[in-house]
């Protein structure tokens, strides 16, 4: 299994993609906040590094959206360029291969997001004013964070299923899209017309757990972020995103281990 993390992290790390995809993030990252220094000369009331943060909370659930990049990144047409059919030809076990894309998946994404993270956070700094605001909104913001990224992980999860049993990337891209997209809606309908147990579901899809965040951050008390904890919504980001995690790998293996591979 170490070996073949290993291999999987050496091709990954030498494909230009991975550092094309992280330098355009930083640059977008970078120039938003120079966008906002600038605007500040001419405007009276400056956006604040508490005001950049918001922007940032306001896209965390887009990023879900970038899992998908980073887990084609380490697939990288393995069914097209006949990789896996090899790999498994020598005797790879189809758990290792699975599981292992996952690990490689989860550290690739962890990696080129914290390096996104730290340019984002230093320009932030570097050109906007700090407020006593700021202070609150920061503690808003690692408190989003920390909820969100075992959601962004079952976004891995759900790519790397569906990268392993579909051919085709861009099929899988797709499924993949649609299911973050269109799921909620498909959920809410039936929620209408067919029956309220519905409502039970709607409350476990990762894009709605996100979608609550965003509207705790717009319509609470900027001091209070205890709430997160005592109400439990930072509980269910948790519970939320290992659920998903788990279903995913567990119908992605099962899957994949009876696929034929040609």
């Amino acid at each position: 299994m170490l070996n073949y993390i290993k291999s999987e992290l050496y091709k990954t790390f030498h494909r230009k993609y991975l550092y094309i995809f992280t330098g355009i993030c930083c640059l977008l990252c970078a120039g938003v906040n120079l966008l906002a220094f600038f605007a500040n000369e001419h405007f009276d009331n400056p956006v604040d590094f508490g005001g950049l943060l918001s922007i940032a909370m306001m896209m965390f659930p887009a990023v879900t959206y970038l899992m998908l990049i980073t887990t084609d990144i380490v697939f990288s047409d393995e069914y097209k360029h006949g990789t896996l059919k090899n790999a498994i030809s020598y005797g790879v076990p189809r758990w290792q291969v699975y599981f292992g894309k996952l690990l490689v998946s989860i550290f690739v994404t962890c990696l080129s997001g914290a390096v996104i993270l730290g340019v984002f956070l230093l320009s932030a700094f570097l050109v906007a004013p700090s407020t006593e605001q700021s202070g609150f909104v920061l503690q808003w913001f690692w408190a989003y964070l920390g909820g969100a990224v075992p959601i962004w992980i079952s976004g891995i999860s759900l790519a790397v299923m569906l990268f392993s049993i579909i051919r085709s990337s861009t099929a899988a891209s797709f499924v993949y899209a649609g299911v973050l997209a269109l799921l909620g809606p498909m959920v809410q309908i039936l929620q209408f017309y067919v029956s309220d147990f519905f409502a039970s579901v709607y409350a476990w899809l990762p894009m709605e757990v996100l979608g609550d965040w965003s509207t705790r951050i717009i319509t609470a008390d900027i001091t209070g972020v205890d709430t997160v904890f005592s109400t439990g919504l930072f509980a269910h980001s948790w519970a939320t995103g290992v659920l998903w995690i788990f279903g995913t790998c567990l119908i992605g293996y099962l899957v994949f281990r009876k696929k034929e591979i040609k």
